[in-house]
């Protein structure tokens, strides 16, 4: 008997402290939100998808237009046509395996017009922090850049040894 008590105490200790069954106060029915992380970027891919993405006020955009490295510090510029084009973008997602994400730069070009060789000399990064999201993937935090209708925005992924570094290529517009 006496065991029966501890287990049905530990049982509700259990409960009390674990938040098991527990609902939200804010929709009834509704569970638990329990990833606070996953829910304060709700605008994130799904992590078994590889690529890059950019979380727009379109929406998730992949994103598929790159150029790749050539020298040290210069990447063949990524065709711009193909690349989208949204009046804002919040934060950039990478989901690369062995990729070095914290080494990932974002540049603003004034125009969408690039030379055929991008270099990293010729034009200024903008700070920006990072967040791991769940396994490979992160979360490339933007500052507010405002509105700038006509410019494009780069983001250098840092591949793996052995593969050119990437430049990806979204649009800006109104």
């Amino acid at each position: 008997m006496r065991n029966a008590s501890r287990l049905a105490l530990f049982s509700y200790l259990a409960l009390c402290f674990c938040g098991c069954g527990e609902k939200s106060a804010g929709v009834p029915g509704s569970p638990r939100d329990t990833s606070p992380v996953i829910s304060m970027i709700s605008d994130a891919p799904d992590a078994s998808k590889l690529g890059v993405f950019a979380s727009t006020n379109d929406g998730l955009k992949e994103l598929l237009v790159y150029g790749e490295q050539t020298g040290e510090t210069s990447y063949r510029a990524p065709s711009t046509a193909g690349a989208p084009t949204v009046a804002s973008v919040k934060a950039f997602y990478i989901n690369m395996p062995n990729s070095n994400v914290m080494s990932s730069k974002v540049f603003v070009e004034p125009s969408r017009d690039l030379a055929p060789t991008f270099t990293e000399a010729a034009s200024h990064s903008v700070p920006v922090s990072f967040e791991s999201v769940k396994g490979n993937l992160y979360r490339v935090v933007l500052p507010d850049l405002g509105k700038r209708p006509g410019s494009l925005l780069l983001l250098k992924v840092s591949m793996p040894l052995g593969t050119p570094d990437r430049i990806y290529a979204i649009n800006l517009g109104s």
